[in-house]
């Protein structure tokens, strides 16, 4: 019994030390497609939100600062857009 608790307690800590902080980035809109569904920052990077999880403000326009909070990894690029805050418009 103790055994089994123990190698319960190791795989608990395992399983919730993979937890990934989110990513998050900050930039300057250059151009917002609401039909292409997608966003480009001054700097030229383009965010498809196609993975955006949560509606986008509807004011959205070029030339807002605004931070994104997202997931990504190696293998797929951005996994998930968790949020789209406007900083200053």
């Amino acid at each position: 019994m103790k055994k089994s608790l123990i190698l319960f307690a190791a795989a608990m800590l395992f399983t919730t030390s993979q937890v990934r902080a989110e990513d998050i980035t900050e930039g300057t809109v250059l151009a917002f497609d609401r039909k292409a569904n997608i966003l480009v920052f001054t700097d030229k990077t383009v965010w498809p939100l196609e993975k955006l999880k949560v509606p986008l403000a509807e004011d959205l326009k070029a030339g807002d600062r605004i931070e994104v909070r997202y997931d990504s990894n190696e293998d797929d690029g951005v996994t998930a857009i968790f949020s789209i805050k406007v900083l200053s418009q």
